[in-house]
């Protein structure tokens, strides 16, 4: 058996994530062990994950350890997979195989399915295609949202605190971060669903201009459905309108009079959650280059530049 991955630190485990000579003996290991070794196929790292990933042929192999929350972000992974089996209809990954690396549970492992296509981020979309896609995402987010919550669901949420916290971290307009403890705590009912909870440029794979899938289960979790407009919107569309308004008629989604407020009030708690979970991440990046910020005075105004429809 290997020795178990070592990291001095974030940094240097960050600098090994696409390291794919530092990974190798894990990866055969795993394949020997499944029965899915084949000395003819090459190991291509992952792109920008957060998580050591690599495919291998048509499978993915993707591990989990050494940030601190890996054990919630394996049992939501793995808990997202499963009940997403239970719809065929719905374009992602299948589970092929699971485990742990160490017999002590440490550095646990996914096996899944290769995505055909190619991610959103690289590729050149044109206004159509990309409206196009956005209907079809929203048919898949539709079904994603009416699956039954699962009972071993349970990742953490984040304070009052570490939401304003994170957007102290964020590029989020520091003018209006006083503002954040009131506008979370307006009343405002629950819509609570299913999510994945991440889906941005590289999570969305398209071939042939069609929609083939969505990856990267991690983040999944019980929320507020609008919690799924946060990446979607703020990244995948570019803040595009008309492509939320394609989504959204697509999606079916009940738009109601204070759906930008939830939109900002989830996007919000996505950003703390997504700087939690992950090495780096910013849900706000955009908003510089496409808002006057200095000129929005409040955070419900904010919420209709950014969401109202």
């Amino acid at each position: 058996m290997n020795a178990a991955p070592l990291f001095a630190s974030d940094k240097d485990y960050a600098a090994r994530l696409s390291d794919v000579d530092f990974w190798l003996p894990h990866v055969e290991e795993i394949l020997h062990r499944h029965g899915f070794f084949d000395a003819e196929k090459t190991m291509i790292p992952g792109i920008g994950s957060t998580c050591p990933s690599f495919i291998v042929g048509n499978r993915v192999i993707k591990l989990f350890g050494h940030l601190p929350l890996w054990q919630q972000s394996f049992a939501a992974e793995r808990s997202a997979h499963n009940l997403i089996a239970t719809d065929h209809e719905i374009l992602a990954p299948r589970l092929l195989a699971q485990g742990a690396l160490f017999a002590d549970g440490s550095w646990p492992y996914l096996v899944t399915s290769r995505m055909q296509g190619t991610q959103w981020h690289d590729l050149n979309l044109s206004p159509a295609q990309k409206s196009a896609i956005a209907d079809e995402l929203g048919t898949q987010i539709k079904r994603i949202h009416t699956l039954p919550l699962p009972q071993d669901f349970s990742p953490s949420h984040p304070t009052t605190k570490e939401i304003v916290a994170s957007a102290r971290a964020s590029v989020f307009p520091a003018h209006l971060i006083d503002q954040i403890e009131g506008f979370l705590t307006a009343p405002e009912e629950p819509e609570n669903v299913f999510v994945h909870g991440d889906i941005f440029t590289r999570h969305v794979f398209v071939k042939n201009d069609r929609l083939t899938g969505i990856i990267d289960w991690g983040d999944a979790r019980i929320a507020d459905r609008h919690f799924e407009l946060a990446k979607i919107h703020l990244n995948l569309f570019a803040c595009d309108k008309g492509l939320l308004r394609a989504f959204l008629e697509a999606a079916n989604w009940p738009v109601g009079k204070d759906f930008a407020r939830r939109c900002l009030a989830q996007a919000l708690r996505q950003n703390a959650i997504g700087q939690k979970l992950h090495l780096q991440n910013d849900t706000f990046f955009l908003l510089p280059d496409i808002l006057p910020l200095r000129e929005i005075k409040t955070l419900d105004e904010l919420a209709d530049q950014l969401f109202a429809v």
